[in-house]
């Protein structure tokens, strides 16, 4: 399970270098299929890590906090 979660913290954190077009990739897709597979091929994300994405409201996306991912992530580790 921390792997997994561990997995998930990563591509958070990697989503957070480029927000805004991450936000505007997911906008712009024709279907959340779609929009998993741009983020898996643009952003080089894993299934998973594009699913917890899109699974996320715009609003938490948009709000996440580094300190608390990478605290989660190190905890993890």
């Amino acid at each position: 399970k921390a792997r997994a979660r561990e997995e998930i913290v990563n591509g958070l954190l990697k989503a957070l270098e480029d927000i805004d077009n991450i936000i505007k990739l997911i906008k712009h897709s024709e279907s959340a299929a779609a929009a998993k597979e741009a983020l898996i091929q643009t952003y080089e994300f894993s299934e998973a890590q594009a699913k917890a994405i899109l699974d996320m409201k715009l609003a938490k996306l948009a709000n996440l906090e580094r300190v608390e991912l990478e605290k989660e992530l190190a905890n993890l580790v």
